[in-house]
């Protein structure tokens, strides 16, 4: 997808954001995002959501220029630099979707598009006075394809996904060696300028060990293995590509949750000492982390909700009520780079919409608020068939130790109706994964300058030219899957 959304650059936003120089000023930097929960002028956000970027860039770089207190300059800052892009994010118009959906849905109208729009199908801005869509618009509603006649659904192979849950059950999990393939190219630079590239690369964690670098470009400085978001860093003059393949063993699990006999084995398990994954839980298991994880008084009302809904009070209980709520009711959609939204977990909750990485950070924040230790994780999927970006969760229990939550799969499973997949996915993964970051917002070593791609996770890359962040249309980047074999289950883990 990176490759498509590259190909796809706005000239027209991108000559607007040259007409912008007298209002963006100073550079904003990845750390101007943790202000990003500290309210805007109202004249600001009021522009912003008429669509009139250009004014609404005005009257924030009047207000930076006012602007005393250094977190309200770094909440202006950002969105000044947000401003300046939010049209390259949305930026296929109503009659560029129409006619990609005629292809398929012959027939289809302006009329179809405001039903699915109202029916929270599809994501969608007023830019400059213009409706206008995400670049995935036509993907996102292929998971809706009976309410688009004619439009091809999603299609993957299920056979093998439930032979490989049903060979976990079998024997206690299931364990894959995999290799993978990461690159990233800048394009827009100029000879003399310095380029720092920074690609993900496997992390030693709970469920993945034995990692190898099997190949990389010369140069790279690759963080510690245990590193809370793991990278190998490259810093050259002038355009250029990199790449690292490297190789890592995953073991994955399988533990019944959803019969007192399965529970009872896990509990043993953990009073064993062998499902003992990670360590203690700590207070940042518990905590909030803005902008995103806070303690919301809608955070607050749902908790409240889901609390009621549990069982009983036991941990075990108030975590798949929390499971059960978030894949009952969050349905999938595309998103925007995470840069642009605001208050991910509140922006969930109230519209019941989002990708994977909004359902585990919402899964995180409510059992956080319920007193569950919840942590993030994230990297790929890492199937036969597919390989791209996915984020999931962990819960902790006294009674069972360290568990995993998936909720996009959940979710995705109640929409299909196949509640066995949904049950799966809480307590267990798959072993198709790739573990890239294991803590939200983790920092780079080294920092770079400019505002991140993704200032809260890294999965298929992150480069910035000289002092300035890149924009989509100058770099391209891939991940590649080379190899899986298949090991015998050896019962680590949990």
């Amino acid at each position: 997808m990176d490759r498509v959304l590259a190909s796809m650059k706005d000239e027209g936003v991108f000559a607007a954001r040259a007409a912008w120089s007298d209002c963006l000023g100073e550079q904003a930097t990845s750390a101007d995002a943790e202000c990003l929960d500290i309210p805007l002028p109202s004249d600001v956000v009021r522009l912003k959501e008429a669509g009139r970027l250009r004014d609404a860039a005005r009257a924030c770089r009047a207000a930076l220029d006012r602007a005393e207190v250094p977190e309200m300059a770094a909440r202006l800052r950002l969105e000044l630099y947000r401003l300046a892009r939010l049209g390259s994010q949305y930026c296929v118009t109503e009659e560029e979707a129409l006619k990609q959906l005629s292809k398929e849905c012959p027939g289809i109208s302006y009329d179809d598009l405001e039903r699915l729009k109202a029916a929270g199908r599809i994501d969608w801005r007023i830019i400059e006075g213009e409706v206008r869509y995400l670049p995935s618009v036509i993907d996102g509603l292929r998971a809706y394809a009976a309410e688009v006649p004619g439009l091809a659904p999603a299609v993957r192979d299920q056979a093998p996904r439930r032979a490989l849950r049903a060979e976990m059950a079998r024997v206690g999990g299931a364990s894959r060696r995999i290799t993978v393939r990461a690159s990233m190219e800048v394009t827009d630079a100029a000879p003399e300028e310095t380029v720092r590239i920074w690609l993900p690369l496997a992390v030693d964690a709970a469920q993945q060990r034995s990692v190898e670098v099997l190949e990389v470009s010369p140069g790279a400085r690759i963080s510690a293995s245990d590193a809370q978001a793991r990278t190998a860093y490259w810093e050259f003059a002038g355009p250029g590509v990199r790449s690292i393949t490297y190789r890592y063993r995953i073991d994955a699990p399988y533990i019944d949750l959803w019969s007192a006999e399965g529970i009872e084995v896990a509990r043993a398990a953990c009073e064993s000492g062998v499902a003992a994954p990670l360590p203690v839980p700590t207070e940042d298991d518990l905590a909030e982390l803005p902008p995103h994880v806070r303690f919301s008084p809608i955070v607050d009302a749902v908790a409240r909700h889901i609390r009621q809904q549990a069982s009983n009070d036991d941990p075990l209980e108030v975590a798949r009520a929390v499971y059960l709520w978030v894949t009952g009711n969050i349905d999938y959609r595309y998103q925007p780079a995470y840069l642009y939204l605001d208050g991910i977990v509140d922006y969930a909750l109230s519209g019941l919409r989002g990708d994977c990485g909004v359902m585990a950070l919402v899964f995180v924040t409510l059992c956080r608020r319920l007193g569950i230790p919840a942590r993030w994780q994230s990297g790929l999927y890492s199937a036969p068939d597919d390989i791209g970006p996915h984020d999931w969760a962990l819960f902790y229990t006294p009674s069972i130790g360290w568990a995993w939550a998936d909720c996009s799969f959940g979710s995705s499973s109640r929409r299909m109706g196949d509640e066995e997949r949904r049950r799966f996915f809480f307590g267990n993964l798959d072993p198709w994964r790739t573990v890239l970051c294991q803590r939200y917002q983790a920092v780079f070593d080294p920092v770079g300058p400019g505002v991140r791609i993704d200032p809260y996770d890294n999965q298929i890359g992150e480069a910035t030219v000289g002092e300035r962040s890149v924009d989509a249309g100058s770099y391209v980047r891939s991940v590649e899957l080379l190899g899986m074999e298949e090991l015998p289950w050896e019962g680590s883990a949990v």
